[in-house]
């Protein structure tokens, strides 16, 4: 297993890391305990000093079907760029759906966060169509979510 030092990061210019931001919240969309942000800082820190354009995939809670506006990290996205000490944009649901990543790439974001993974019906299919999608417009995915690893999902098993 290669470890994020190892790498030649001289022709990398966009990298995917699949982090665990399934945070819990109050009633009022709070973030009641940052620890697993605090636990990628310094990975994504690392990837932006190489200076990567850099998207973040995460799932948060269980949605059942697609898109369900209380599992959307867009009632979180300002409290990640605080606590996280970055500016980080947010890809919506509906702009991947219809645009897939052709707004990252094209982006001067250097960080986004693709709305909750778990909306998009390829992720739970483990669909490597999905993965696709979503590799094909970068240089490098990395695993940060060590607590998700245990899923057949494809952001864990497709895309690594």
């Amino acid at each position: 297993m290669k470890t994020l030092s190892k790498i030649d990061f001289q022709n990398i210019k966009s990298v995917g890391v699949r982090v665990d931001f399934n945070v819990p919240i109050d009633e009022n969309f709070k973030i009641t305990d940052d620890t697993r942000l605090l636990r990628a800082m310094d990975t994504i820190k690392f990837i932006k000093e190489k200076k990567c354009k850099i998207l973040l995939i995460s799932h948060f809670g269980r949605p059942k079907d697609n898109f369900e506006i209380k599992y959307s990290f867009q009632y979180l996205i300002e409290q990640f760029s605080k606590i996280l000490n970055e500016k980080i944009s947010l890809i919506s649901f509906d702009d991947f759906s219809q645009n897939g990543l052709s707004h990252f790439n094209k982006s001067q974001e250097n960080i986004s966060l693709l709305d909750n993974i778990r909306f998009f019906k390829g992720e739970k299919l483990n669909d490597l169509n999905f993965s696709k999608s979503i590799t094909d417009h970068l240089d490098l995915y990395i695993n940060e979510a060590f607590s998700a690893s245990h899923r057949s999902h494809a952001s864990v098993n497709q895309m690594a």
